[in-house]
């Protein structure tokens, strides 16, 4: 395809190729609400993660064409910076966590790494968000990276009829394009109270889209609870937002990210510093990105290099940098972005339509 697209949110940049790597559920966004006042006076937790049981996947791509998908010769996870361990069972066994989680290795119809949350968090966390971090072994030839992904699981108090909107997979393709003519489904999901709801709700898709005044282009016809997205609609990496009504009212959104795989071009971000991290409290800290348009398989640089555009986003997919936005060869991230989404947030670069 003429251009290339991808996310800086979650990456690595390996010695020989890069990777996008994403941590994704095929329920949506894993979230847990409790009622009551923490620590001490809880009454509930709920979605109740003893019946749900949320999985998370690792799910990573490479430049190296051949390589795709990547699958990891091992994982380490961690959660809330603490490392598990597993017995024999692949269940937990680190003190005050035990069979808390189970870890997923690929099988039989799954090629994912990933862990599964068999019991509440919320305690375990504080009663404050949650993370869960994978790190994975990645050998290539003679030579093994190292890729990093990280999950933020929101844990707040419940307060009043809150809705909740999340995009889950609405197949087993894990929001990943493996080959040409390839599609995948998002689908929309509405909670509330931890109940999945349905009934007089509307749906609204768009596709990110840095040449709009708002990041966004809503895309003709789609007003289904699913979308289908096919590679010719994806450049490398893809971001899709749903707005859901109710009733008329708008009661929330959730944007999500699909992967090509199959895609010809790929973009080598170039981050400095390299692992892209701004510390609290360090208000002069920015990650400048010079990325480079490659190649997928060789690694090597097209010529000329395009322009660059770059949008910041926060969770809800709301813009934390000028849009639209203008061609640039590089692009800084700064602490106040970080500031004011009060959490990570998402890059997205792509080629300029107009080089």
């Amino acid at each position: 395809m003429s251009q290339a697209q991808t996310s800086r949110t979650i990456k690595f940049i390996s010695k020989s190729g890069t990777y996008n790597a994403m941590i994704t559920s095929p329920q949506g966004d894993v979230f847990q609400e409790y009622t009551g006042t923490a620590p001490g006076a809880v009454t509930s937790v709920r979605p109740d993660f003893s019946q749900t049981r949320p999985v998370l996947y690792f799910v990573c791509t490479s430049s190296r064409a051949a390589e795709n998908p990547v699958t990891p010769a091992d994982v380490a996870i961690f959660f809330n910076n603490v490392e598990l361990t597993f017995d024999e069972n692949g269940l937990s066994n680190n003190p005050g966590m035990e069979g808390v989680f189970k870890k997923i290795v690929p099988g039989v119809g799954q090629i994912y790494y990933g862990v599964q949350i068999l019991s509440d968090i919320a305690a375990l966390s504080g009663y404050a968000g949650a993370s869960v971090r994978i790190e994975a072994k990645v050998n290539w030839h003679t030579q093994t990276d190292i890729i990093t992904a990280s999950y933020t699981i929101p844990v707040q108090q419940y307060t009043g009829e809150s809705y909740r909107v999340t995009i889950a997979p609405g197949d087993t393709k894990n929001f990943v394009l493996t080959e040409k003519g390839d599609t995948c489904t998002l689908r929309a999901i509405v909670w509330q109270g931890g109940t999945e709801i349905t009934g007089a709700l509307t749906y609204k898709w768009f596709q990110q889209d840095p040449a709009e005044p708002s990041g966004w282009r809503e895309l003709p016809g789609a007003a289904a609870q699913t979308l289908t997205v096919g590679d010719d609609d994806v450049s490398t990496y893809g971001a899709f937002r749903v707005e859901v009504s109710l009733s008329g009212a708008l009661i929330g959104a959730d944007v999500q990210s699909v992967m090509d795989a199959s895609d010809p071009l790929d973009i080598d971000a170039c981050p400095d510093p390299a692992d892209e991290a701004i510390y609290e409290g360090d208000t002069a800290a920015t990650v400048t990105y010079t990325p480079q348009l490659v190649q997928r398989g060789s690694g090597v640089a097209i010529t000329p290099q395009p322009l660059f555009t770059f949008v910041v986003y926060d969770a809800a997919g709301v813009a934390m940098s000028p849009l639209p936005a203008v061609p640039a060869a590089s692009f800084a991230v700064t602490y106040a972005m970080v500031e004011q989404a009060q959490n990570d947030v998402t890059l997205i670069i792509s080629t300029a339509s107009d080089n």
